[in-house]
């Protein structure tokens, strides 16, 4: 049922390159147990596995929606709710000085020209990153105030 409900899913658009993997990794643990149905006590003991409380999140929130697609055909699959919260951090965003971004376009003008339009692009790229507020270069963090 794992398969179907998988490719069912990738039918619907979705990706589920870290599901599949999660999903799969799970029915091998539920069937070590001896498990043929979804089962709550399982489905905790194997996200509590995670390394990270966003982890065990996403671990808990693929097996509970699986365990909702089989509990449609088959009550007696268990449905987790997951007590896992782990808000994803978002970086800021960071505003380029007037200064930073005139550094950063000049810098464009000394770049080789290995096809015609590079610097024009960079130019254009940078200016664009620096006009929407995107994130240093490098992930590193504005100074704090």
């Amino acid at each position: 049922m794992l398969n179907v409900y998988l490719s069912l899913r990738q039918m619907l658009g979705y990706k589920l390159r870290d599901t599949s993997a999660n999903l799969r990794a799970f029915a091998e643990f539920a069937t070590r147990r001896g498990d043929n149905h979804v089962r709550i006590s399982t489905a905790m003991d194997w996200a509590t596995e995670g390394i990270s409380p966003y982890n065990r999140h996403i671990r808990l929130r693929a097996t509970a929606q699986l365990a909702r697609f089989l509990h449609a055909e088959d009550p007696a699959h268990e449905v987790p709710s997951n007590p896992f919260h782990a808000p994803k951090w978002r970086p800021l965003p960071y505003i380029y000085t007037p200064e930073e971004i005139v550094q950063l376009l000049g810098a464009t003008n000394r770049l080789r020209q290995s096809y015609p339009l590079r610097r024009q692009v960079y130019a254009t790229m940078f200016g664009l990153m620096a006009a929407s507020g995107a994130p240093r270069f490098g992930g590193a963090r504005p100074p704090a105030p």
